[in-house]
């Protein structure tokens, strides 16, 4: 049971640091307003593609 504890506290500690790293990246966004801008705003407020967006791209 720990380890499924433990596994779900990581699971959601990815998920918020990657959706904070989604809004820092759009704080610092320089270019132009693609497509990639627009998603990282759309995952603001949902934020699992914010996470994907923050973690991964």
């Amino acid at each position: 049971m720990k380890t499924l504890a433990l596994l779900y506290l990581a699971f959601i500690v990815t998920v918020v640091t990657g959706w904070v790293m989604n809004i820092v990246d759009i704080i610092n966004y320089t270019g132009p307003m693609g497509g990639e801008f627009v998603l990282r705003v759309v995952g603001i407020f949902l934020a699992p593609l914010g996470a994907f967006m923050g973690l991964f791209v």
